[in-house]
């Protein structure tokens, strides 16, 4: 209890030591009286050379592409072939399916005529 209350006690002193330190100032002293100024002026040099004008850094050196950027051409590639492929298996698939389409409707249509032709045998038997 007694450490906190110096603690605290040593921060509120230092907080009024800060806070009426501006308020203490002592008044600027008075300017020199009596007689005139000499000003010296100092010989002038020869002014600084101009700074270097500024010379970019070359660039870095071209790296090799990572390697992730390499394997994704790879990949893009590989797709390609695959969808090439894909696409070459679908359009035969599509003409395999015409052919055999085109096949059943033949048969349709001849057992079609060869119904036709046994109905016709048999009224033609019947009417005898």
């Amino acid at each position: 209890m007694l450490r906190r209350l110096t603690i605290l006690s040593a921060l509120l002193m230092s907080a009024c030591l800060v806070r009426s330190a501006p308020y203490q100032s002592n008044p600027p002293p008075p300017p020199p009286s009596g007689g005139t100024t000499t000003v010296v002026v100092p010989e002038r040099e020869a002014p600084p050379p101009p700074p270097p004008a500024y010379v970019p850094p070359p660039p870095p050196p071209s790296r090799p592409p990572p390697p992730g950027q390499a394997r994704r051409d790879e990949v893009h590639e590989r797709n390609e072939a695959r969808k090439e492929a894909h696409e070459a298996e679908k359009a035969e698939k599509r003409q395999d399916k015409a052919e055999e389409k085109a096949l059943k409707r033949d048969n349709k249509a001849e057992e079609k005529e060869l119904k036709q032709e046994h109905k016709d045998k048999e009224k033609g038997g019947k009417k005898k």
